[in-house]
C-alpha cells in the first residue's frame, strides 16, 4: 500500500488556513474542499512526489 502526506505536502500546520487566507486563495470557506488552483496545485505536489520516487528507483 502507498502513503503520501498530504497533510505535510501542503506544508503542515495551519497549511489549509494559509491556502484559503491567501492572496490567491487555494481552498474554499468551508476549510475543506480545494477550488480549481488549489486542486490543480494538489495534483502537481502528488505528481512531483511520484516523479521524485521514480527517479530515484531508476538509478
Amino acid at each position: 500500500m502507498a502513503y503520501w502526506n498530504l497533510y505535510s505536502a501542503m506544508g503542515g500546520d495551519g497549511a489549509m488556513a494559509r491556502w484559503v487566507e491567501g492572496e490567491q486563495a487555494l481552498a474554499n470557506k468551508d476549510y475543506t474542499h480545494f477550488n480549481f488552483r488549489g486542486a490543480s496545485k494538489v495534483g502537481a505536489l502528488l505528481y512531483k512526489a511520484i516523479m521524485d520516487e521514480y527517479t530515484q528507483e531508476a538509478m
